[in-house]
């Protein structure tokens, strides 16, 4: 047993309950994140850690992650994280970039990732997503805070491996400038942080959640959103699978992250002039190499649906030729 395994397998032993092997490569545990209906503790474990890599699948509840996610879900301490894990969460990190089977880069470089102490200046819960319905647990769950100082809501950037390569703001209010704002030299140097310039194309909001999903379950769906929020919708209606473009233009970089990991793909886009045209040309790019399904509903974004509309609405999709035929268009 090499050094990365002893250390996952130490932490696995430390925070969960009933650990079994689960083969060379993954334990079995009771899941931290959810009990049986009516509240009873599980019995049976559903909680999969593969003790190689360090990400995580609930196959019960579909929460999933990677290793520093699980010790933060444990209320260990971001200076905790560093100091007794961090050489460990960088050697998973590194060997993840190219492995032996898919030897592809699943990340962009962007540079080195900021610290997690830096949401600490956006501790306060927004009330402007409580008023539209988002509970302070899915609003914590995605580590969205407010930013005072530039009177925004702050949206953290993550790439593929979970490392924290940015922060996005949305502006509330009388705040100047773009609604939508990548943050960089003004922002940063306020809090006395080098200057940094964020790709956002680069990357998919929630992937890292995401990912390590895709690799315990077979047959994986995702659904592919605009914004954040609706993400955060999504995500608070049951779909724990959801990752968001950060806009209505899917890059390269984002269709070749989607074909990495090969599930189906249910384009939900918003029911605007830009999400009608982003919904033609997203499927028809994606379905050359991917199973897709179009999602259409009534209203003019998904975070007009209750869960129940929203789940109708994905149970509704359908697979991408047959809509293409329904439609009468080859777009």
């Amino acid at each position: 047993m090499n050094y990365e395994e002893s250390e996952i397998l130490s932490v696995a032993e430390r925070y969960l309950g009933r650990l079994q092997r689960s083969g060379s490569e993954n334990v079995m545990a009771i899941c931290p994140f959810h009990t049986k209906a009516g509240g009873a503790p599980e019995r049976s474990p559903s909680f999969a850690l593969s003790v190689t890599t360090g990400l995580w699948f609930c196959h019960s509840c579909k929460e999933a992650g990677n290793l520093r996610m699980l010790l933060k879900a444990f209320d260990v301490s971001s200076a905790a994280i560093e100091n007794r894990y961090g050489r460990l969460i960088e050697n998973l990190n590194a060997h993840a970039r190219v492995t032996k089977t898919k030897p592809n880069r699943i990340v962009l470089d962007q540079g080195p990732p900021l610290e997690e102490g830096i949401l600490g200046f956006f501790e306060g819960i927004p009330l402007a997503l409580e008023d539209e319905g988002f509970t302070e647990e899915t609003i914590r769950h995605f580590d969205v805070g407010y930013d005072e100082r530039n009177m925004r809501i702050t949206f953290p950037l993550r790439d593929m491996l979970g490392r924290l390569i940015g922060i996005s703001g949305r502006a509330v209010g009388e705040c100047q400038g773009p609604r939508y704002k990548v943050y960089a030299e003004r922002e940063y140097e306020a809090w006395g942080i080098p200057p940094r310039h964020t790709d956002k194309s680069s990357l998919l909001w929630n992937m890292h959640r995401v990912y390590p999903a895709t690799l315990f379950e077979s047959h994986t769906m995702v659904v592919l959103v605009e914004g954040f929020k609706a993400c955060m919708w999504l995500y608070q209606a049951g779909v724990k699978n959801v990752v968001a473009m950060v806009g209505s233009h899917l890059s390269y970089q984002q269709r070749l992250l989607l074909e990495r990991i090969g599930a189906t793909v249910y384009v939900f886009t918003d029911n605007d002039e830009a999400g009608d045209v982003a919904r033609r040309r997203i499927s028809k790019e994606l379905t050359n190499a991917l199973h897709v399904r179009v999602v259409e509903y009534e209203g003019h974004q998904p975070t007009n649906l209750d869960p129940v509309s929203l789940l109708a609405a994905l149970e509704a999709s359908v697979d991408y030729g047959r809509w293409v035929m329904r439609k009468g268009t080859s777009s």
